[in-house]
């Protein structure tokens, strides 16, 4: 109830700010640290994989791309035109990755690392193929500051605390599951923010810093 209400509300505000297209990829950009499932409301608490259910990336891609083929069918485009540099080689490390389930010791694990790049994949595809001027890159580059810091301030309490703080319907991980590794003679908690795994946090922050 809680996450339909929130639903209709991102879609009443991005159709009132009359940039419907530009609020939501905004948002796209911003919800990417949060590993939040819509339905069971914790992501990638259990485990080092993605939550692949629905999350907010997977929903306004949803709403984002029936906007864009509709838009397309209006004014078609070569493919060539819609299909960006680095595609490829993207595309076919999606395709790679299936094939490794064939022989997996846990094809379901592996089923969802593969949806999940495949919705990394989408997301590069729609934002490769919007973002255009510099206004676009400058909101992307906000968008993903803005989620970088919020993380890394998420991150660090977590770091002080020694403990989460209760955001699991955020992604965070459950406080009888935290990640724990002996240090000599201490206990450390591996902090993970919101991506629930410090292996996930590790990954996007080495990604975004440079």
């Amino acid at each position: 109830l809680i996450a339909g209400v929130v639903g209709v509300s991102v879609l009443w505000l991005a159709i009132i700010s009359g940039r419907f297209e530009r609020f939501l990829l905004g948002l796209l950009i911003l919800s990417l640290p949060f590993s939040i499932d819509v339905l069971s409301a914790s992501g990638a608490s259990g485990g080092d994989v993605e939550a692949v259910g629905l999350s907010p990336v997977f929903l306004i891609l949803c709403v984002l791309y029936p906007v864009w083929i509709a838009r397309l069918m209006a004014a078609p485009l070569r493919l060539a035109t819609v299909w960006p540099p680095g595609a490829t080689p993207l595309a076919c490390l999606v395709g790679w990755s299936a094939l490794t389930m064939i022989n997996a010791p846990d094809p379901s694990l592996t089923m969802r690392g593969v949806l999940a790049l495949a919705k990394g994949f989408l997301c590069y595809l729609y934002v490769a193929n919007h973002v255009k001027t510099r206004k676009d890159l400058r909101l992307v580059a906000l968008c993903l500051t803005a989620g970088l810091l919020l993380e890394s301030v998420i991150a660090g309490v977590q770091a002080m605390t020694g403990s989460t703080l209760g955001l699991e319907a955020l992604g965070e991980r459950e406080e009888d599951n935290p990640v724990i590794v002996r240090v000599g003679l201490d206990k450390v908690l591996r902090i993970g923010g919101t991506l629930g795994h410090p292996n996930n946090l590790g990954r996007y922050v080495a990604s975004l810093l440079p």
